[in-house]
């Protein structure tokens, strides 16, 4: 049977995307953007080391992809 605990690397990809898209679209105040920050600190607290040096290129690759330059993410 598969764990069903949630990836962190990939939930913490998909927070960041929401995020991104939240901002591009002009769609984020202070108290949202909290939330997002809240949300991605949990998700990498969660993980394990292995999991944050995962993570790191895939942040940039995301960035990336939105168009957005990683220091502003």
């Amino acid at each position: 049977m598969k764990d069903a605990t949630p990836d962190p690397v990939a939930s913490y990809l998909a927070v960041l995307r929401e995020l991104l898209a939240a901002r591009a679209r002009g769609s984020l105040d202070d108290d949202t953007e909290e939330r997002f920050v809240v949300a991605l600190n949990d998700w990498r607290a969660a993980m394990t080391p292995e999991q944050e040096a995962e993570l790191e290129p895939l942040i940039g690759a995301t960035c990336k992809e939105a168009g957005v330059p990683l220091r502003e993410a």
